[in-house]
């Protein structure tokens, strides 16, 4: 229950923050400022566990690679990448330690969101040609791979609040993403940013949240 209380007023602190974000103009300090509440949050949730450590440990760690891409993304699109397929890495990791890989379903999970993800580009005729094409391919592969993980938590534990925590938190986070790349590739509008930042916002501070259940 005092892990519920907390995750709300994470989320309360983010909704102002966001709030005085976009009101302000984007400053990059408002977002930083978000993004170490979420960190914060897993942080403490691991030094203050005593199970389950290296799990808790390398989440936290992906948690801080999202901070610098959501520090280096405001200089270059590819910096962000790198940062932020960094921090799946992490969560890869992280996933495998616990067991979340069940090899053939594992498989079949991934190349369905992997041909989602295609149909879509082909449907909204995305250039994969375009000089942020290879990046934004390359690391929807890494994030849809994380995805895949996430979802065989409720499957390998049941429909428990951390498997459930988890597999909603990475969803979101594979949504916010590809409206990103959709956004940086001029597909989409910039004003669609004012549901992807929230929806990242809002994966993040679930998978902190798994880190603290």
């Amino acid at each position: 229950m005092a892990d519920n209380v907390k995750l709300i007023l994470v989320l309360a602190l983010l909704g102002v923050g966001l709030f005085l974000y976009f009101y302000k103009g984007k400053p990059l300090s408002i977002k930083i400022i978000c993004s170490a509440i979420v960190f914060t949050y897993a942080l403490s949730g691991a030094l203050g566990a005593s199970d389950d450590i290296a799990f808790r440990l390398l989440m936290s760690g992906g948690l801080f690679f999202c901070m610098i891409g959501d520090t280096a993304i405001y200089y270059s699109f590819k910096s962000g990448a790198v940062g932020f397929a960094v921090a799946h890495l992490f969560f890869i990791v992280a996933f495998f330690v616990v067991g979340l890989y069940l090899p053939t379903l594992t498989l079949r999970i991934f190349l369905l969101i992997i041909m989602i993800i295609m149909i879509a580009g082909t449907i909204t005729k995305f250039d994969i040609k375009n000089k942020l094409g290879f990046y934004v391919y390359f690391y929807t592969t890494i994030v849809s791979f994380m995805t895949t993980l996430a979802l065989c938590a409720p499957i390998k534990y049941g429909l428990t609040e951390w498997s459930v925590t988890l597999a909603i938190g990475a969803i979101c986070f594979l949504v916010s993403d590809i409206l990103l790349a959709f956004i940086a590739s001029g597909m989409l509008s910039k004003r669609i940013n004012y549901i992807s930042l929230p929806t990242y916002f809002l994966a993040i501070s679930l998978l902190a949240h798994s880190v603290n259940i």
